[in-house]
């Protein structure tokens, strides 16, 4: 008998067709809720910024930084003089002299035992000069001043000192003033001048009380050589400048073609590019040279001359310069040039003021504060003061103060 197999019915579904879902309606997400339109944001991201006021990483900015309308104006203020009671000229130089400069901080300065030492050699050096500008501007009256200067330069008291050629009309800075008793003391303390040279240089400061040169014949040229060296005095002379270059001939003076032979024959850097060995014979000095005499016929007709001056004047007037260059560009930065008193000295102090925020953050510990070595003001001005910086850019008319009757005074660019 024959087994007939019967094949069990095929379980297998038919491809391209698919077993329907049945939605619970229990996991049905309900568009109804309050909150799905909000979007959605990770655990750890803040939902909201804390103010500036809550943020201890960072310095508040200023209210008046970038105000949105000008200073009120309640007058100009027409002299900046000292609280302290000044008489004459004399004793504002005194004045202005004595406050140059910030004293180093004795804690938290942001500057080594190096570093401090060359700031004091930098403060020794400078010459005790002040600017007549700066004069004006501590004045209660310019024509006063004035008058005032001229009178104490005829006693002896003070001597005028003109540097030509540095800046055009405001911005010039070759025009200053200097105490007699001063001036002396720096020739007297100068190691590298003989007693005999000393006392020919103070009897032509005594006999000349106005004159900012003399004539080569009022030193030896041993004498002349010393002070210029120790750089007391500057020569001035059309003859050593005609000397050191090839004069034309009487035959073609005059005529272009003896200005372009006129040009120096000696090479960049050699004694002989300077006027040779015997320059300061040549200048009319007398006396012996460096092994051979050369007569000057006529060198005082021309003018020959001897500058009396103090040293280190150039570097004197290049930090003047670029002090009131810095403090106009701080001012520039303001929206419309102008901003409050207290605003332009933190900016000249870079932030890191005595007192105030930067204070009472560095008391509190905070590691972002800036030391006052780490800023402009004592990198490049040597702790120069922002008081003395504003009294001379008022002095020459670049900016002017004024009251603002609500924030104190305020600085505007001219």
């Amino acid at each position: 008998m024959s087994l007939q197999h019967r094949a069990a019915p095929s379980t297998a579904r038919p491809t391209g067709v698919s077993k329907p879902r049945l939605k619970n309606p229990l996991l049905q997400r309900s568009h109804s809720s309050p909150f799905s339109a909000h979007p959605r944001r990770k655990p750890s991201s803040p939902t909201t910024i804390p103010p500036p006021s809550l943020r201890p990483w960072k310095t508040t900015a200023p209210t008046h930084d970038d105000p949105t309308d000008r200073l009120p104006d309640s007058g100009i203020v027409t002299t900046l003089a000292p609280s302290s009671k000044v008489g004459d000229v004399a004793q504002l130089l005194a004045y202005i002299t004595s406050h140059t400069f910030d004293p180093i901080p004795e804690r938290g300065a942001g500057m080594n035992s190096v570093r401090i030492s060359e700031i004091l050699r930098y403060r020794r050096q400078l010459p005790p000069i002040v600017s007549v500008a700066h004069v004006h501007a501590l004045s209660r009256s310019a024509t006063v001043a004035d008058r005032d200067i001229a009178r104490l330069v005829q006693r002896g008291v003070l001597r005028r000192l003109r540097v030509p050629d540095r800046g055009v009309g405001s911005a010039a800075v070759g025009d200053s003033l200097v105490l007699v008793e001063l001036w002396k003391a720096a020739i007297e303390g100068c190691e590298g001048i003989d007693e005999e040279s000393k006392r020919r240089y103070l009897d032509v400061l005594s006999r000349f009380p106005d004159a900012p040169a003399v004539g080569v014949m009022e030193f030896e040229p041993r004498q002349a050589s010393q002070l210029i060296k120790a750089g007391f005095l500057t020569t001035t002379s059309n003859t050593a400048l005609a000397n050191g270059f090839r004069q034309p001939d009487p035959t073609t003076a005059g005529s272009l073609t003896s200005l372009i032979s006129a040009g120096a024959r000696a090479a960049a850097g050699s004694m002989a590019a300077v006027g040779g060995e015997d320059a300061l014979h040549i200048a009319g000095g007398g006396g012996g040279g460096g092994g051979r005499r050369q007569s000057c016929p006529g060198c005082n007709d021309i003018g020959a001359k001897y500058t009396l001056t103090l040293p280190s004047v150039g570097t004197y007037l290049r930090l003047l310069e670029s002090a009131r260059a810095q403090l106009l560009a701080l001012l520039a930065r303001s929206r419309y040039r102008e901003a409050p008193l207290d605003l332009l000295r933190e900016r000249w102090d870079g932030a890191a003021s005595s007192t105030g925020t930067a204070a009472s953050r560095r008391v509190k510990g905070f590691s972002d504060i800036v030391l006052p070595g780490q800023t402009k003001r004592w990198k490049q001005f040597h702790g120069l003061r922002f008081r003395w910086v504003l009294e001379e850019c008022v002095g020459v008319g670049a900016v002017e103060v004024f009251d603002t009757g609500s924030v104190g005074l305020g600085v505007r660019l001219v």
